[in-house]
């Protein structure tokens, strides 16, 4: 059996989910042509697997666990704003988070160990990030971009990752990013 959209991802703390909701309520006043990210569930993605069979699923959540083990707990700086895609067609709009070792790092050793159970190779850079929302037409969000990078770089916050957090969907219902399996870091 398969599993849907699967990935891995620090996920926000709750405690900072409250910043995360203050800054997509102040974007939803603006009436953009986006699709928000689901508020309880924002994370920084680590590896996107795609849709993997369960027996690949198992392996590279071994892999995950054995990862987190070795990890100890690090701050994550999330600061300024920015999108994917082209100045003229811009696709998703993120606050970024600094590249510090332990992150850059962390996704590294994922990357090595665990990508080739992805659905894909992805050889992009990695640029962590937290999904704000998807542009639905970049036209009307190139518009009000400068003013939602000005409301966004007023949440400016850090956080400790602790975990990694396994996502997945239900092909049944189409809920996505879905929390799977938590992978505590070592205290």
């Amino acid at each position: 059996m398969k599993v849907a959209n699967c990935f891995f991802a620090l996920p926000l703390p709750e405690e900072e989910i409250t910043r995360f909701v203050e800054l997509v309520g102040a974007l939803k006043e603006m009436h953009l042509p986006v699709r928000f990210q689901k508020t309880e569930t924002a994370h920084l993605t680590l590896l996107y697997l795609g849709t993997v069979h369960e027996d690949k699923l198992s392996r590279a959540v071994e892999h995950i666990r054995e990862i987190a083990s070795q990890t100890r707990p690090f701050a994550v700086t999330v600061t300024g704003c920015g999108h994917f895609g082209s100045a003229r067609y811009p696709r998703v709009v993120w606050l970024g988070a600094a590249a510090t070792d332990a992150l850059t790092g962390l996704q590294n050793t994922i990357r090595e160990q665990v990508a080739n159970y992805a659905e894909k190779k992805d050889d992009r850079p990695f640029h962590a990030h937290l999904t704000i929302a998807r542009i639905s037409s970049a036209k009307g969000y190139s518009a009000a971009q400068p003013d939602v990078e000005a409301r966004c770089s007023r949440y400016t916050f850090r956080f400790q990752a602790d975990r990694i957090r396994l996502y997945t969907a239900d092909q049944r219902t189409g809920e996505r990013q879905i929390p799977s399996g938590d992978f505590l870091f070592s205290q």
